[in-house]
């Protein structure tokens, strides 16, 4: 059975290591994603709370140093978040997974019982097209950087049989947050959230509205939109990724 992951983030590459993990065959995997890099440009926070639960098994999907763990007073681990989906990334390509990048969804289709997707071909994948048996979302919200007229819709013309799609149980106000890379920890407000990362760096995410920060300072500058910070962190995605690899299972 052939399978896309639309969307390569956390996520995404959780859902493709998870599944072959279970027994599907790496190359009948196949993950597309719009962005030109995966990993960037970065939306959400680098943080991953429950890190006895994760860890190891990250390492065996090709977590390296490069990604900047750093284990936090609480026992979480901060990290460079895009450095974790670009290891991740190579990890599954290196197990031979299909990765095309610069893929932007255009439309989808069911066909009897299977399905299509027509993509923007700059990616690589031949003739814009990928036909299979059943396609993942794992898109989620996307980056600002890819523009405000991201089709959030571009997968509901697929059949229930060919799609895989994990719908929230509430819908969650999504707030705009802003993240900034310092070099140094700063006093910031109560309800902004900051971590130290593994390169000596400190990572803070705070919503739009508070002045806590010298963006004069930042190294870089994040922007993001979700309702709460622990629903961005990493946990939460990976928590996905493996709960849509386990449907995507069930109708193998």
């Amino acid at each position: 059975m052939l399978i896309a992951i639309a969307g390569s983030g956390s996520a995404g590459l959780c859902c493709a290591h998870t599944l072959i993990d279970s027994g599907v065959p790496a190359d009948q995997v196949t993950l597309i994603d719009a962005r030109a890099e995966v990993g960037s440009p970065s939306h959400k926070p680098g943080l991953l709370n429950h890190s006895e639960l994760w860890q190891l098994q990250l390492q065996s999907w090709g977590l390296t140093e490069q990604t900047y763990p750093h284990p936090t007073p609480s026992d979480a681990i901060g990290l460079r978040r895009e450095w974790l989906e670009k290891s991740l990334a190579i990890g599954a390509a290196e197990r031979g997974v299909h990765l095309f990048v610069k893929t932007r969804i255009i439309s989808s289709e069911s066909l009897d019982s299977r399905c299509r997707l027509i993509c923007s071909d700059v990616g690589g994948l031949e003739g814009g097209v990928w036909d299979g048996d059943l396609v993942v979302n794992a898109l989620g919200r996307p980056p600002a950087a890819l523009g405000k007229d991201v089709d959030h819709t571009v997968l509901a013309s697929l059949s229930d049989n060919n799609l895989i799609s994990i719908e929230e149980l509430e819908n969650p106000i999504e707030l705009s947050w802003s993240g900034i890379i310092t070099s140094k920890r700063w006093d910031v407000a109560l309800d902004a959230h900051s971590f130290r990362r593994g390169d000596g760096t400190w990572e803070t995410w705070y919503q739009d509205s508070q002045s806590v920060l010298d963006q004069e300072s930042a190294l870089e500058e994040f922007s993001g939109s979700f309702s709460e910070f622990k629903s961005a962190c990493v946990d939460a995605s990976l928590t996905r990724g493996v709960a849509l690899a386990q449907a995507a299972l069930e109708r193998l």
